[in-house]
Parts: structure tokens; C-alpha cells; sequence
């Protein structure tokens, strides 16, 4: 199987509705070893850990449905795809209010045989910098960059990211910082 294939049967596996068919499919582009890893659960294990979180997509999600949204971009042992999940509930990750829909990218690493070593899931759109800043900032939250996190004493918190674009300074004004 290439890694187109294997990339449609990992998605086919997200709309199946009973753990029958979702491991058939997963049979496909999973292995025992293979992990998910996403902003709201634990890193997921293996055929019986993605399996369970497929299936529990519905409870998580009423109305859920998942659909890929870009052609996959593919080079070396990694690809990258973007995805939407809709619901007929708000769509609500870690104090972060998505509405009834919410767009992302996987991140996906394959083996040899091309089968899904890891897939890293990414949820909402990425934060672009200002214009005039040319590298990462040391203090993200100095540009108005927040990310769910935890606190000090390691208790999951979140703070709602930026929703419009950023401010951007005029011609005239761009600097870089520090100058």
C-alpha cells in the first residue's frame, strides 16, 4: 500500500460507525505501536487506543462527522493534511469555544512499510506573527500568543487565542524588535 492509500483508510476509519469495520480499516495503516497524539487526551496506544477514541468521537462530539479538507502534502517519511470536524454541539477542547466547527492539520509519520508510525493533530488555525517580526518570540504571550497549557502547579489552563487577524503596523512602522 502507498501512503495515499494509507492515508485514506486512516480516514475512512474516522466515519465508520462500529469497531468491526474501524479495525478492519485501521488493519490497513495502523500498527500496535502506532500513536496519536492531540491537545485533549493522553497519548493514544495501539489498534485498541484509536479504535476506542474513534468510537468515542460521538460522545465527545454529538452529530460528529470528519472530513479531510486538503490534498495531502507528502515528502520523505512524513505528510501533512487539514481536516474538519463538524457537530451538531459546540465543539468545545480544553476552555476553548470552536462553535460547531473546527478546522486543523495531522501531522503524520510513517515505517518502512508505509503504515502510520504517529500522527500529531493540531486543532484551530495557526497564529501568523506580525509582520515586521522576523523570529519566534522568546515570551510568545508578548505578541498576544496564547496556548493551552498548564499553570505552575500543573493544572490544565487555557486562554483563548486570537480569533481575527493580527494587527499589522504600517509600512512606515514595521521594525524589527529591538530596534
Amino acid at each position: 500500500m502507498d501512503r495515499l492509500e494509507t492515508l485514506a483508510a486512516y480516514s475512512r476509519a474516522w466515519a465508520l460507525p462500529d469497531e468491526g469495520s474501524i479495525r478492519a480499516e485501521l488493519a490497513r495503516c495502523w500498527t500496535a505501536h502506532s500513536t496519536h497524539v492531540n491537545s485533549f487526551t493522553d497519548t493514544i496506544h495501539g489498534f485498541d487506543g484509536l479504535t476506542h477514541l474513534i468510537l468515542d468521537l460521538p460522545a465527545m462530539f454529538p452529530g460528529a462527522t470528519f472530513r479531510v479538507t486538503s490534498v495531502p502534502d507528502l515528502h520523505h517519511d512524513v505528510a501533512r493534511f487539514a481536516w474538519r470536524l463538524q457537530s451538531t454541539n459546540r465543539i468545545r477542547i480544553l476552555g476553548r469555544d470552536f462553535g460547531y466547527s473546527v478546522e486543523g492539520l495531522n501531522y503524520v509519520e510513517f515505517d518502512q512499510v508505509n503504515r502510520i508510525r504517529r500522527v500529531v493533530v493540531f486543532f484551530g488555525p495557526l497564529v501568523h506573527l506580525p509582520q515586521a517580526q522576523t523570529e519566534f518570540p522568546a515570551q510568545p504571550a508578548a505578541i498576544g500568543i496564547t496556548r493551552p497549557g498548564t499553570d505552575p502547579k500543573g493544572r490544565s489552563r487555557s486562554v483563548p487565542l486570537p480569533t481575527g487577524p493580527a494587527d499589522e503596523p504600517a509600512a512606515d512602522e514595521a521594525r524589527l524588535p529591538g530596534s
